[in-house]
């Protein structure tokens, strides 16, 4: 378990990574997040919501309305996660390939200067 500090740290880490792996750990915080915001009720309380709006408000835009985002809170704690499609591009040309080869689907060639 993470605070909010660590959680942002490890999304955005690229320092030992390359940017697929970062785009994954993104989703795995966002997953995290819907779940932790289910167990505390905050997607089926409307108060709640207009609670988590306020809070971003200072780090978040958006054009939706409050009554919107409560509709999309209501339809987004409905949904289960193993219903929910999740990709992001890798540098694995095909599942169970261990290293891509040259001409290869996002084939990261070498990062020596020529």
């Amino acid at each position: 378990m993470f605070d909010g500090e660590t959680a942002l740290e490890y999304a955005r880490s690229r320092h030992t990574t390359s940017d697929f792996d970062r785009s994954e750990r993104q989703q795995v915080i966002l997953s995290a997040l819907k779940a932790k915001l289910i167990e505390l009720g905050y997607l089926s309380k409307p108060s709640k919501i207009k609670e988590l709006f306020v809070a971003f408000g200072e780090n978040f835009e958006t054009n939706l309305t409050i009554t919107q985002l409560i509709q999309a809170a209501s339809i987004v704690r409905s949904v289960p996660d193993h219903l929910v499609y999740k990709a992001n591009l890798n540098d694995s040309c095909n599942l169970g390939v261990t290293a891509c080869e040259p001409g290869g689907l996002l084939y990261p060639g070498s990062r020596e200067l020529m």
